[in-house]
C-alpha cells in the first residue's frame, strides 16, 4: 500500500501545491480542479480495494521469511530474458542506423550539446513488437539481483542492462527506461538479502535501510533530472532564461512534469476523448500488424491530435496525459472495474511475494514502478507493461512458478536467502 500512497501523492500533490506563477512559466492554461482530484482518489481507492481483496486471508504481518532459490533455474530464466532484451536493443539499433543515426549524433547527445538530444530522438525509430522486448529489462534486473545475493555475480550482464538503460535515457530522452530498472533493483535489494539466520536484528536493519531509501529517493530523482535535462533543454534554451541555476530548474521541471500531467488529464476530461479507447487499449493499438483492429486511430494520428490539443490548451512540451483520469474519460464507470482488477493483480503479486515465490518477487518488484508513476502515465495499459508481464510469465514457466520446494531440491541445487518483513 505504501507504493500506492506514493503514487497517489505524486498524482495530485504537485498540481495542488503549484502556483499561478508556475502555471504561467510552464505555459499552460490551468484546468485541474476538484473533479479531477475526486477521480484520482476514486482510481486509487479501486486499486486499494483490489489489493485488499487479493490479500483478504493473508493473515497478520510476518517476520523475515526464508527464501530458497533454485539458482540453476533462475540462471536459465535470466539468460533467456537477457537474450530477448539484446534482441530488442539490437533491432532498435539497426532501425536507428537505417534512419540516420551516426556516432557523431550519439556522441553529441551523450555530451549534452545543444539540440543534440532532439536530433538523436528523431532517428531512434522503434520497431513495434521487437524493440519493445527491451521492456523485459526490469524483470531481468530483479532476477540478477537475486542471483547476486546467491553468490552468482553476473557482473557483465548487470553492467550491460544498466549501461543500455543509461544510454537510452540520454540518447532517447527517456528517463522512464532507467527508472523502470533502478526502482525494481532497489525494491528487491531491500526485500531480499543474504541469510543471517533470520534474526530479528536483521529484520530491523532492513527497515532502517528502507527508511533511508525513502529519504534519499527525492534527492536522487532531482539529480537524475538535473543530469538528463542539462543536455535536453537546459543548455540549449533555459540556461539563459532561468534564475537559480540547474538544480532549481530541475526541481521546477520535476514539479512541472507531474503537475502538468494532472492538468493534462483535466484538459482531456474537459475536451472529451478523440473517440474509441486509445489510451485504455494502447497495448493493443500499438501491437504490430493488427493494431488497427483495436483502434480507429493509429498511434501517430492520436499523437498528432493530442499535440494539437495541447498547443491550444496546454503546452506540448509537457505532454504526459496522467494515468488515472484518461481511463475514466474513455471507459466511464467501467474504469472502476478495470482499476480494481489491476489492484487484484498487484495484490496477488504482493501476496506471492510474501509467500516467498521467486516469480512473485520478480513480478512485484518489476511492476511497482507502475504504481509510483500512477499520476503521470497510463502505465498499466501500455505495451511496456504487457511485455514486462510476459517476462514475469517466462520466469514463472522456467522456474515452474515456485519460490522453493524446500524438501524437493537436490543437494546443492538451492541457495537460502532471507526476506525482510512485509
Amino acid at each position: 500500500m505504501s507504493l500506492l500512497f506514493i503514487g497517489l501523492i505524486l498524482a495530485v500533490a504537485p498540481a495542488l501545491v503549484s502556483t499561478p506563477e508556475q502555471h504561467e512559466s510552464w505555459g499552460v492554461q490551468w484546468h485541474f480542479g476538484s473533479a479531477d482530484l475526486a477521480i484520482s482518489l476514486l482510481g486509487a481507492a479501486c486499486i486499494a480495494l483490489g489489493i485488499g481483496i487479493s490479500n483478504a486471508d493473508s493473515g497478520g504481518r510476518p517476520v523475515a521469511v526464508e527464501l530458497s532459490v533454485d539458482v540453476d533455474r533462475l540462471v536459465r530464466a535470466s539468460n533467456f530474458l537477457f537474450g530477448l532484451v539484446l534482441v530488442g536493443y539490437a533491432t532498435w539499433l539497426v532501425s536507428a542506423v537505417t534512419h540516420g543515426l551516426t556516432p557523431d549524433i550519439a556522441y553529441s547527445a551523450l555530451m549534452g550539446e545543444s539540440g543534440a538530444s532532439y536530433r538523436a530522438r528523431a532517428v531512434l525509430v522503434t520497431v513495434p513488437g521487437l524493440s519493445t522486448l527491451t521492456e523485459m529489462a526490469p524483470s531481468l534486473a530483479v532476477c540478477l539481483v537475486i542471483l547476486w545475493r546467491c553468490g552468482r555475480r553476473r557482473a557483465v550482464m548487470v553492467s550491460a542492462v544498466l549501461t543500455l538503460s543509461i544510454l537510452r535515457a540520454f540518447l532517447n530522452s527517456e528517463r522512464l527506461s532507467l527508472i523502470t530498472v533502478v526502482v525494481p533493483v532497489v525494491a528487491v535489494a531491500l526485500l531480499v538479502n543474504v541469510s543471517r539466520g533470520g534474526s530479528e536484528s536483521f529484520v530491523r536493519g532492513g527497515n532502517r535501510w528502507a527508511k533511508a531509501v525513502y529519504l534519499l529517493a527525492p534527492m536522487l530523482m532531482l539529480l537524475l533530472f538535473a543530469i538528463t535535462e542539462r543536455g535536453r533543454s537546459w543548455s540549449s534554451h533555459y540556461a539563459s532564461r532561468t534564475e537559480g541555476g540547474l538544480m532549481w530548474f530541475a526541481y521546477d521541471r520535476i514539479l512541472g512534469y507531474y503537475a502538468t500531467a494532472a492538468n493534462n488529464g483535466a484538459i482531456l476530461r474537459d475536451s472529451g476523448s478523440l473517440g474509441g479507447w486509445p489510451l485504455s487499449t494502447q497495448f493493443l493499438s500499438d501491437a504490430p500488424g493488427f493494431g488497427h483492429l483495436f483502434s480507429i486511430y493509429t498511434p501517430a494520428e492520436y499523437h498528432a491530435w493530442w499535440v494539437a490539443l495541447l498547443s491550444t490548451t496546454g503546452n506540448p512540451e509537457f505532454n504526459n496525459p496522467s494515468g488515472i483520469v484518461p481511463i475514466f474519460v474513455e471507459l466511464g464507470p467501467m474504469a472502476v472495474i478495470l482499476w480494481a482488477l489491476w489492484g487484484v493483480l498487484a495484490g496477488g503479486l504482493y501476496r506471492s511475494c510474501r509467500r516467498a515465490s521467486v516469480a512473485g518477487i520478480v513480478g512485484y518488484c518489476s511492476l511497482c514502478v507502475g504504481l509510483v508513476e500512477l499520476g503521470r502515465i497510463p502505465y498499466f495499459t501500455s505495451g511496456r507493461f504487457v511485455v514486462n508481464v510476459l517476462a514475469i510469465v517466462i520466469v514463472y514457466l522456467v522456474y515452474r512458478g515456485r519460490a522453493a520446494n524446500r524438501r524437493g531440491l537436490e543437494p546443492g541445487g538451492s541457495h537460502y536467502l532471507a526476506m525482510r518483513a512485509q
